[in-house]
């Protein structure tokens, strides 16, 4: 699913490069003679390319090198879309659409949108069953919660977004998982797992982006207690 999504990203980028070098009486794309769409950022309109032949190959090309590929360290777009569509799951994911509808979020590993409460300041949602990392491991809340607060340890984990632990830190000084002197390294208060299939996330004041945040890279799950990053499926 995701990946078709990918793949009119990675044409979109082709076909700006294309754009870039082409003289004044270029001839019409293979995009415009198949049905597609064409022009500057085309992959956010629609599908470009189209094809109706199933299977084969699929080549990502690009011409810089990736930031990282550890979630809580990644920062450049074109890395999060490889992430999320070959290896990283979250509790919510973009809508495998072109256009304005891949802006929707749906769930992933969550079985349905979170439940807000509170004003808006409480988000609590239920993971689905049966989903497991490559091992054949059940994920579980605890792994929701340890991915995310791998976010905060910046002294070994440097240069990722900031967006979740600026939200749910709030005030607490959370100095990650690796410094974490709780038990069960789940000290992050504002993230709670009353059970293995239940995350709820506390903010201190309403924040409309906040399920956005969770459809990142870095709100995915990782084996509680384990620095290294599994896959998930």
């Amino acid at each position: 699913m995701r990946t078709g999504a990918l793949v009119a990203g990675s044409a979109a980028i082709a076909l700006v490069l294309s754009a870039c070098g082409s003289g004044g009486d270029a001839k019409p794309s293979a995009s415009e003679t198949a049905g597609g769409v064409s022009g500057f950022n085309a992959a956010t309109k629609g599908v470009v390319n189209p094809s109706d032949k199933k299977g084969g190959t699929l080549k990502l090309v690009n011409n810089s090198d990736p930031d990282s590929f550890d979630p809580a360290r990644a920062y450049y777009a074109w890395v999060w879309n490889f992430m999320k569509g070959y290896y990283v799951r979250s509790l919510l994911t973009n809508e495998a659409k072109p256009g304005e509808d891949g802006l929707k979020l749906v769930p992933d590993l969550a079985a349905a949108m979170p439940e807000i409460t509170d004003g808006g300041k409480t988000y609590t949602f239920k993971l689905k069953s049966g989903v497991k990392f490559e091992d054949g491991s059940p994920i579980t809340s605890k792994d929701i919660k340890y991915g995310i607060e791998r976010n905060f340890a910046t002294d070994v984990l440097s240069g990722g977004p900031p967006y979740l632990a600026s939200v749910l830190d709030q005030g607490q000084k959370y100095p990650g998982p690796y410094k974490d002197t709780d038990a069960n390294k789940l000290g992050l208060k504002s993230v709670e797992t009353p059970d293995d299939s239940t995350v709820i996330f506390h903010l201190k004041d309403p924040l409309s982006d906040f399920a956005y945040l969770l459809a990142m890279p870095a709100a995915g799950p990782r084996p509680a207690g384990q620095g290294h990053r599994r896959e998930v499926r």
